[in-house]
């Protein structure tokens, strides 16, 4: 089903994250470097690094290879995601052949959920599948553990798999968290549950006074990050409740959900309880569902309560307090199984508590197979879209309208294809949705489109890089500034007017961002690589020698 899929771009952060390995390749980056966060990745997770660098290694900047190995983590994490999820249900007394048969249905709804095909297919998301790989992983040794009476096997759970999962990606710290969920709704209450649940407690409560402690005493360790972003701290917190439900409805296909897409940077905050109106609705759907969690536990429903709360505690860093994104989907990575297991679990229960049972279990297996069907066909079509540029941006832009980022990519695809008009009015709808702070990004990506095709550069650009407030600090602008340095030193740029632009860049003011100190130092190196690429190209078309 993925396959159409595996020969697709590399698309937002993919390119930022990467860029470091070619740094790696000629020598001004050493690998011990690049594994400790040095580069333009700027980030320190270093099991991932080590991954990528891997792949690197062995086969270079070959984009199909880097897919291809996040597809083959998605089946080793389909074989976790069937054990645990066995080994929850037998250790709820359910009989073996059961067990394996919800198990069956969580597994080919997880592998095949259509919502994760942009986890998969979306280059630098190895660091959600490798965290959550190692969450289920540790999960499925506590669980193990717990039925076998090993503390040995516990003590695997939190020593190797946990630091493992953090090092992946940061959500990974959340393994203390789920396996305390595991233990409340789903594992027996013998000799090992009071020192267990003691140990998770402590596992979960000093992270999280850490924490709390940092926030106390540095608040702008939390809000700094919220200056950069269109939303508050506030609305932020009303916002999620939303995007939670709409997560749910996506990978439960339930009419009313948004589409698919990766491209969720058009979605408004909400700003109060009736602004928009589905605010209040949804902050009462999220406490419904956790009651009802909560209701379950010690009832016979305890496993489909248990999923529930596993998917909203999965979430409890990403759709929270940070100031991160409002909407991603490949945030559900992980969350996911939760879903699936609450309705493998809700299917085994109503196949055995049926008075009449062979029927039951059959039609209940009919539609789980159904429904994995259905799921199969979407993820197809899914990988279908993200087979190339073109269909990507082009069904991005069309489902999700107030998508700047889908407008963006839609530009440069026309731009490629020598449709300089459609370029232009994508360009034009991206400006409007992102504000003066992407002014000059706007400006130098159609710059570049000019360059690339021998175009005369229009006076409008120069005009509209001189009248900007400045350049922001967002990937999209990075990448500008990083690709025209890029280009202008190659002498890809012919019919540029040097002095023009370096006088327009020159005027631009760099105000501070102290959200993102990491990209602020970017900025500035990338605008100095373009400055200096200015100048000496100028003094090769003028026949001059460039001062070092």
């Amino acid at each position: 089903m993925y396959l159409p899929g595996l020969d697709g771009p590399l698309l937002l952060d993919d390119r930022h994250n990467l860029a470091p390995l070619a740094q790696v390749g000629d020598g001004t980056l050493s690998a011990w470097q690049f594994l400790a966060g040095a580069g333009e990745g700027a980030v320190f997770r270093p099991v991932s690094r080590a991954s990528f660098l891997l792949d690197w290694w062995l086969w270079g900047d070959d984009v199909r290879a880097f897919k291809s190995v996040n597809l083959a983590l998605h089946l080793l994490c389909g074989l976790l995601v069937f054990a645990l999820a066995r080994a929850l249900l037998e250790a709820r007394g359910d009989a073996s052949r059961g067990a394996v048969a919800a198990a069956l249905l969580v597994c080919g709804a997880w592998l095949l959920a259509p919502l994760l095909v942009s986890t998969v297919l979306y280059t630098v998301q190895r660091m959600a599948q490798l965290a959550a790989l190692f969450c289920l992983a540790g999960l499925l040794c506590y669980v193990q553990g717990r039925r076998r009476g090993s503390w040995r096997w516990i003590a695997c759970a939190f020593v190797v798999f946990w630091p493992l999962a953090g090092s992946s990606k940061e959500n990974g710290a959340l393994l203390p968290l789920l396996a305390l969920i595991a233990e409340c709704w789903c594992l027996p209450a013998d000799r090992m549950a009071r020192p267990a649940r003691r140990l998770l407690l402590v596992l979960v409560a000093v992270p999280s006074a850490l924490a709390l402690g940092r926030v106390l005493l540095d608040p702008q360790w939390l809000l700094a990050g919220y200056a950069g972003r269109d939303f508050t701290l506030g609305q932020r917190l009303l916002t999620e409740p939303r995007v939670l439900l709409d997560y749910l409805g996506n990978l439960l296909l339930l009419p009313g959900a948004s589409p698919f897409g990766v491209f969720r940077d058009g979605v408004a905050p909400s700003t109060g309880l009736v602004a928009p109106p589905t605010t209040g609705p949804a902050l009462l759907g999220v406490g419904l569902l956790a009651a009802a969690a909560l209701a379950a536990r010690g009832t016979a429903l305890a496993p489909a309560g248990f999923g529930i709360a596993f998917f909203l505690a999965a979430h409890a860093l990403e759709s929270t307090v940070f100031p991160l994104e409002l909407q991603f989907e490949h945030r559900n990575y992980l969350p996911a199984f939760g879903v699936y297991f609450a309705l493998g679990a809700l299917g085994r229960h109503v196949a055995a508590g049926s008075p009449v049972r062979r029927p039951a279990a059959t039609l209940t297996g009919a539609l789980a197979a159904l429904l994995v069907l259905i799921f199969a066909a979407l993820t197809w079509q899914r990988a279908q879209v993200w087979r190339s540029e073109a269909t990507l941006y082009a069904h991005a832009a069309h489902a999700h309208p107030r998508s700047a980022r889908a407008h963006l990519g839609l530009a440069s695809v026309h731009f490629s294809a020598g449709r300089f008009a459609e370029g232009t009015a994508s360009l034009e709808r991206a400006a409007r949705l992102l504000g003066p702070g992407a002014q000059v990004a706007i400006a130098l990506q159609s710059l570049a489109a000019h360059c690339l095709s021998a175009r005369p550069v229009p006076d409008a650009l120069y005009r509209r890089i001189a009248s900007a407030p400045g350049p922001g600090v967002d990937h999209y602008t990075l990448n500008a500034l990083a690709w025209t340095a890029g280009a202008v030193g190659a002498n890809a740029c012919p019919g540029l007017d040097h002095a023009r632009l370096t006088a327009a860049l020159a005027q631009l003011e760099l105000a501070p961002a102290p959200w993102d100190p990491a990209a602020e130092r970017l900025r500035g190196v990338h605008l100095s690589r373009l400055l200096d690429a200015l100048r000496r190209s100028r003094s090769r078309h003028e026949g001059g020698v460039p001062q070092p």
